[in-house]
């Protein structure tokens, strides 16, 4: 998620990845809409074009996958020894 402004609302980009290519792209241009000091109405517009207008990029790096967790078998990883 990436913070914008649409029209003086708030507002945030939203970008995907795809196995496919090494860049995350736009999944779409969400706008709240606020009435007094609640949000009043949520509106997603998937308009490639809104990205650059609303000072967000066209895409993204996407990130180093995150580390795997180890699964390994420890002597007490769950709480207890297995003996």
């Amino acid at each position: 998620m990436l913070p914008a402004r649409a029209n003086t609302q708030p507002a945030f980009g939203a970008c995907l990845g795809d196995p496919t290519r090494p860049v995350a792209m736009p999944a779409g241009l969400i706008v709240l809409a606020i009435a007094r000091d609640r949000i009043h109405a949520i509106t997603r517009f998937h308009t490639d074009a809104l990205y650059p207008r609303s000072g967000l990029p066209e895409s993204l790096p996407e990130p180093a996958a995150p580390p795997r967790p180890d699964t390994r078998r420890r002597p007490g990883a769950l709480g207890y020894d297995r003996r």
